[in-house]
C-alpha cells in the first residue's frame, strides 16, 4: 500500500499504517495507562518529552509510596505480591519490576527487612522466640532462625541477648554516596 509521502512506497523509510482497529487498541491503550495498565515499549510514543516522562516518574513514584506504606503497615500480616500489586493498580508482574527499580530490592524482600527489624526488636524484650514469630506472621520458628540469619546474620538467640558474644568484624569503603561501614558476622 503506498504512503503517500513524497518518497513513495519504497523510498527507504518506514511508516505505521494504522488500521481502524489500530486507533481503537490506541485508545484503548491511553485508557489502559491511566488505570495502571503498562504502555506498550514498542515504537515511539506520540508526543513523548520530558514533561511526559516527568509525569510517568511522578505517578510510579506516587505508586511505590503508597506500596511502601501499604507493606509497612501490613508486614506482620506478611502480604502476598498480589494484594499490594492490586493497591496500586498494576499487576502483580509490572509491579514486581516497577518496585525492584525504584527500590533496589522485591517487595518480598523489603517485607523480610522490615520483618526482620521488627523481630530484632521483639526478641530484646522478654518475648519468646515462638511468641515473636506467631506475631510476625511467620508459620515457625525455623523460619524466623531463617530470616535473621540471612537479613542479620544472627540468630534469634543472638538478637535477643542484644548481639552479646557476636563478633563483628567491620570496615569503611568508599562509595557514590560516601563512605560506606560495612559489618560481617562468622556467617
Amino acid at each position: 500500500m503506498p504512503c503517500g509521502c513524497s518518497k513513495g512506497e519504497r523510498g527507504g523509510h518506514r511508516h505505521s499504517m494504522m488500521t481502524d482497529a489500530d486507533q481503537q487498541g490506541g485508545r484503548n491503550k491511553a485508557r489502559g495507562a491511566r488505570i495502571g495498565l503498562p504502555l506498550p515499549t514498542h515504537g515511539p510514543i506520540v508526543g513523548a518529552n520530558s514533561d511526559n516522562e516527568a509525569q510517568m516518574s511522578s505517578i510510579e513514584y506516587a505508586r511505590i509510596e503508597r506500596a511502601i506504606h501499604y507493606l509497612t503497615a501490613h508486614a506482620a500480616g506478611q502480604p502476598r505480591l498480589r494484594d499490594v500489586a492490586a493497591h496500586v493498580g498494576l499487576s502483580e508482574y509490572h509491579f514486581q519490576r516497577l518496585f525492584r527499580r525504584w527500590a533496589g530490592v522485591s517487595p518480598k524482600r523489603f517485607v523480610q527487612f522490615l520483618t526482620a527489624q521488627q523481630a530484632v526488636h521483639r526478641l530484646n524484650g522478654a518475648t519468646s522466640v515462638l511468641q515473636v514469630t506467631f506475631e510476625l506472621g511467620l508459620s515457625s520458628p525455623s523460619r524466623l532462625h531463617d530470616l535473621l540469619v540471612n537479613v542479620e546474620a544472627v540468630t534469634p538467640g543472638e538478637a535477643g541477648s542484644g548481639g552479646a558474644g557476636v563478633q563483628v568484624r567491620w570496615g569503611h569503603h568508599p562509595t557514590p554516596f560516601g563512605d560506606c561501614v560495612i559489618g560481617a558476622t562468622e556467617r
